[in-house]
């Protein structure tokens, strides 16, 4: 896990500009087709690594490439190319400046690609809840929109993806119904955490959510748009999906 309060220590960065770059990154993950675990293998990447080195502003997207230049040959069959990330980047850094940097990045992390993410706890708990593939499909558009905000980095991986099945649920059945109450107990026997572990998590996920709507970022609601609309959602707003 990366440290909760690593932004905290990062002199030249802030939750906003790696907002920015996240925003980026899931249209670049978008335009390639990348596989739903690459996504959040890269972020937690760079989570990881900014909890361990500083890195500067004009540093910082150097930083997201690579990250997603390292998930992509662990996660995908055939990775975009070094130049390719060179060129989405339009040649700010140079091919030879991003082979460098994955060098670094790896040491950094001393090597550990091989970590449990919300996207491999998602795909488990969705089996053992029985999730259709529209529920799956909103699971995560709920999880993207937490990969935004780097106060859901405290949260374990079970955890949030557990929350925001829990709120799928809650959309299907509506809260306490007997769906829902036995989606609830698998959740709980299979992640190991308590009812008190989830309040709290599926509160700030509904709080992601309503603060989508108006967010300057936008990426995670347009690549998720036709999921709310094939699960016969009219509207973004929480409360009102019920």
């Amino acid at each position: 896990m990366p440290r909760s309060d690593y932004m905290e220590h990062q002199r030249d960065l802030n939750p906003t500009m790696r907002a920015i770059l996240i925003d980026w990154l899931v249209e670049v993950h978008v335009k390639y087709r990348l596989r739903y675990e690459t996504l959040f293998l890269t972020v937690n990447i760079i989570d990881r690594y900014l909890s361990l080195r500083q890195v500067a502003r004009k540093k910082f997207q150097l930083l997201g490439c690579v990250a997603m230049l390292i998930a992509s040959k662990y996660e995908e069959i055939d990775p975009p190319k070094v130049r390719e990330f060179a060129y989405i980047t339009d040649n700010t850094y140079s091919r030879r400046e991003i082979v460098n940097m994955e060098s670094v990045v790896l040491m950094a992390v001393d090597h550990q690609i091989t970590v449990p993410t919300p996207a491999h706890w998602l795909d488990r708990l969705a089996r053992v809840t029985g999730c259709v593939d529209t529920m799956v499909d909103l699971a995560r558009y709920l999880l993207e929109l937490a990969l935004m905000d780097v106060n859901f980095v405290r949260y374990p991986p079970s955890l949030l993806a557990g929350a925001a099945i829990q709120i799928v649920f809650e959309l299907k059945s509506g809260v306490g119904g007997s769906v829902h109450q036995e989606a609830t107990e698998a959740l709980k026997y299979h992640t190991g955490h308590a009812d008190d572990a989830f309040r709290g998590c599926i509160s700030d996920l509904r709080a992601a959510l309503e603060a989508a709507r108006t967010a300057d970022q936008q990426a995670v609601r347009r690549k998720h748009r036709p999921a709310v609309a094939a699960a016969g959602l009219n509207t973004w707003s929480y409360p009102e999906w019920h």
